[in-house]
Parts: C-alpha cells; sequence; structure tokens
C-alpha cells in the first residue's frame, strides 16, 4: 500500500530533552518517512509546532537518527469520520526550534511555581 505503518501511538522519550510524547503514527508514506497527527475538526497551527516534537521524539529513537528528512502531516477529520483533509507542514527546522522554545519555557514556570 502507500502506507507503511512503522510505529502507532507509540510513547517516545527524548534523553537530549526530556519530555514525551506518542505520535499517532509514523510511517512509511510515498517511499519517505512521515509523521501523522490525526485532529477531529480543524488543525490548529499548535499542530504544526507539535509535529515538529514528534519528529525530535522519533529522531531521538535507534533506527530514526540517520534519517535525513521526514514529512509531517496533520489529518483533520469531520466529527462523523467519513472525510478526511491532509495538510503537510514543510518547515521543518523552525517548527522544531519553537517547539524547544515552548517546551523550555513551560518548564521554566513549571519550575518557578514550586
Amino acid at each position: 500500500g502507500e502506507i507503511e505503518p512503522l510505529m502507532i501511538e507509540q510513547p517516545l522519550y527524548s534523553p537530549a530533552y526530556d519530555f514525551v510524547g506518542s505520535p499517532d503514527l509514523v510511517a512509511m508514506f510515498r517511499r519517505r518517512h512521515a509523521i501523522f497527527d490525526w485532529k477531529t475538526g480543524i488543525a490548529s497551527l499548535d499542530t504544526q509546532y507539535q509535529t515538529g516534537g514528534y519528529e525530535i521524539l522519533v529522531r531521538a529513537q535507534p533506527g530514526y537518527r540517520g534519517v535525513p528528512y521526514f514529512r509531517r502531516f496533520a489529518v483533520e477529520l469531520n466529527n462523523e469520520g467519513r472525510e478526511a483533509r491532509m495538510i503537510e507542514y514543510r518547515n521543518h527546522t523552525n517548527d522544531r526550534g519553537l517547539f524547544l522554545s515552548t517546551l523550555r519555557v513551560y518548564n521554566a514556570l513549571i519550575q518557578g511555581v514550586r
């Protein structure tokens, strides 16, 4: 088929950045590595950065460190689940960087609240 699943909702950890997450789907899609995030209704702008975070997590796993390029997608599902629209996010470096910056701010706020 066109999609070959590699990981489905697999909890992942990044030791370098100390965070966890579970991408909905990591797969080979049209012979390239891809990360998919399902959304009911409209995908918000946050989904673009969320998939950047998922890319960091996937790259931290053995066997994925050398992957040169990940395609990243939101899949918008209508409420009945009968229609879907795929949105591809292409600006990988800035998405990962913005995700990590947000993670640093979040961690600083949590540590400051203690």
